[in-house]
């Protein structure tokens, strides 16, 4: 892109900007009306037709006031066209108010600078300048939904209404990264063909197989065959391999699996033993001919294994057992035929993953258990972190064996709190906050922030427990998702009445921003865990807006940081979605002062949208109220996707 000198031709209005200390006032109008103006670049080939576009104005009631910000709830008021000079005036229908210049009704082929700005009562007019679209580019923070910025030929980013649809394929000889492109189309024939090479996120490898396929950058085989390799291989490094050997055997049992290649038929069925051929095994304890026992476990280990590494597991999962039972879980069922749950240790690393935990095959609600442990050279802190999860996934077959992703979130919680580790645990949340924007129930280790969120949130173990008590009283084998977030809504409403899933989701939002913080009562003291994955921007005068789209139960948090030089003032976000009136819609923010304080606030957003003004937001003094960092994630806790824009500014 080169830069020109250019000279724009119009009458350029003055903007007087005196904010007050705090939030803006909304009892005086001041000045009734406003006055904008759309100006065309001077390099504009032909006349255009301003008066077909569409300039929205909204209406700002504030919901909640604080010393350090004022949020507003924005509902529509009515729409404005400019004349052929560009210039438009109304009376504003409220002190404090915003406006939206509607993109798809702009010219064909142009953009323009900003589009969604919140007014206060002092501001009586704003320019808007158009200019030719001149190149596009992709942005994939989300490789999932990749944005495009659009560009005039100065360099100067503008906004316009445009379609993009991806496509996704793996670099030749190189898994971890996928190259996106496709065609970006403007309002009429206008297009722009583009592509990018991005880097997977730093995911292990099941969670590399799950993106790609989510992405269509392989089909179902391919997902089934890299899933069979990493099991083979033992590539993974996951805390359990209970959901991969299901994966495999849901495509065993499905309709594509009869036509599937032969190979991979012959793969699998090689593969396949189900949880009662492994339990009949009569090979199972010869190849771990060794054990050790108490009142409550047998763990038995093969001669890679030592006596007394063997010993110190059993020690520790009686630990855990008593850990469980002091907190009021069940205790896990011992096969038939067994006084003890049987346990087997190998340090062997023909796995794809560190342990995995059996269940009977049958259509009861509750199930025996036995546990085998990989991989184990002693037991180190990591170690007692995967014989914890696969502790409680026995815990959790003696309430309800079938509970979708709850289930792997829910051990990983209990890991994580009474293990003394997450180590293997932050691997398996950084691919949940490298994604947050998907819909939470498709990840299953990862969104173990979850229940982490519910226990700092709602009464702690005991509302966990609660959950399990009700899934066994509710749950069925075909339970659908809805089922179960009922039943975990009224576990969390059995501590607080306005409660729900859906509540707690919302708080996710604010914790997920600095986890280190508000998991601090949850994650063992000496961890250290922070998000890598947000994205920071840094508020100028310049008005700047961001796009996400929000699966159902999805999430996206966002660091608006200011520069070492920013006076603090005020900064001004609007929160758009997209005309969706819901009450699904949510905004949580959290801010950190210069004193280093950190406190989350924010609300539902029933209106269309939402707006904040935060102060003092700013770097360049010492006090020690001032905002150094502003953290802003919109919640889509609905059912239907949502298209969120984000518009920021600092008022000068």
């Amino acid at each position: 892109m080169t830069n020109k000198i250019r000279r724009v031709t119009c009458v350029i209005l003055a903007l007087v900007l005196l904010l007050s200390a705090n939030a803006y006032a909304v009892d005086d109008l001041g000045e009734s009306t406003f006055t904008g103006t759309i100006i065309v670049d001077s390099e504009s080939p032909k006349l255009l037709n301003l008066g077909e576009i569409e300039i929205e104005v909204y209406q700002s009631t504030p919901i909640e006031t604080d010393e350090s910000y004022t949020i507003y709830s924005e509902e529509y008021a009515f729409s404005v066209y400019p004349d052929e000079n560009g210039i438009f005036t109304f009376d504003r229908p409220s002190s404090v108010f915003s406006i939206t210049v509607q993109v798809d009704s702009l010219p064909d082929g142009y953009g323009i600078s900003h589009h969604t700005s919140l007014y206060s009562p002092e501001i009586t007019s704003d320019i808007f300048t158009l200019s030719i679209v001149d190149e596009a580019e992709i942005v994939a923070d989300s490789l999932k939904y990749p944005e495009i910025m659009l560009f005039n030929a100065d360099g100067e980013e503008v906004y316009a209404v445009y379609e993009f649809e991806p496509t996704y394929q793996v670099l030749p000889r190189n898994d971890d990264i996928v190259e996106i492109s496709g065609t970006v189309n403007l309002n009429g024939d206008i297009s722009y063909n583009v592509s990018s090479n991005v880097d997977l996120p730093e995911l292990d490898a099941i969670g590399k197989v799950e993106l790609l396929y989510d992405v269509g950058a392989i089909d179902e085989v391919e997902r089934i065959e890299k899933y069979i390799e990493i099991y083979e291989d033992g590539t993974s490094g996951s805390i359990c391999s209970t959901p991969i050997v299901g994966e495999i055997l849901e495509f065993y049992e499905s309709d594509e699996y009869q036509t599937a290649p032969a190979s991979l038929k012959i793969e699998i069925e090689n593969l396949i033993q189900t949880p009662e051929e492994l339990s009949d095994d009569e090979d199972l304890e010869a190849e771990y001919p060794n054990s050790v026992s108490n009142s409550y476990f047998t763990v038995h280990y093969d001669d890679t294994v030592t006596k007394t590494v063997a010993q110190n597991t059993l020690n520790y999962l009686s630990t855990l057992r008593n850990k469980s039972s002091s907190l009021g879980f069940n205790a896990p069922i011992n096969q038939s035929g067994y006084s003890t749950l049987q346990v087997y240790l190998t340090s062997n690393t023909n796995s794809e993953a560190n342990g995995e935990t059996y269940h009977s095959n049958d259509s009861s609600n509750t199930s025996w258990s036995y546990i085998k442990i990989y991989n184990l050279n002693g037991l180190s802190a990591q170690d007692k972190e995967t014989v914890a999860h696969e502790y409680f996934h026995a815990v959790q077959n003696a309430y309800f064996k079938q509970n979708g992703w709850f289930k792997e979130a829910a051990a990983v919680w209990f890991a994580a709190k009474y293990s003394g580790s997450i180590t293997r645990a932050k691997g398996q949340f950084e691919k949940y906050l490298s994604s947050p924007e998907t819909t939470m129930q498709d990840t299953k280790y990862g969104n173990g922030v979850f229940p982490m969120a519910i226990d700092v949130a709602y009464g702690g173990s005991a509302t966990i427990r609660k959950i399990y008590e009700r899934l066994n009283s509710v749950g069925s084998k075909d339970m659908s998702e809805t089922q179960l977030e009922n039943a975990i809504t009224w576990a969390i409403q059995q501590y607080d009445s306005s409660g729900s899933f859906a509540e707690a989701f919302k708080k996710l939002g604010a914790y997920i921003t600095l986890p280190d913080h508000f998991f601090a009562s949850v994650i063992p003291s000496n961890a250290s865990w922070s998000n890598g994955h947000i994205n920071r921007y840094t508020p100028t005068t310049t008005e700047k807006s961001i796009s996400v789209t929000l699966e159902s139960f999805g999430l996206k948090p966002f660091e608006l940081r200011p520069n070492s030089s920013t006076s603090p003032q005020d900064l001004e976000v609007v929160i758009d979605f997209s005309g969706v009136r819901s009450t699904t819609n949510s905004v949580r923010f959290v801010k950190e002062t210069a004193s280093g304080s950190i406190i989350p606030f924010g609300t539902d957003a029933t209106a269309v949208r939402y707006s904040a003004v935060i102060n003092p937001f700013g770097n360049a003094t010492s006090a020690a109220n001032n905002i150094v960092d502003l953290y802003v994630a919109p919640i889509n806790a609905g059912s239907y996707d949502r298209r969120i824009n984000i518009t920021y500014q600092l008022a000068g």
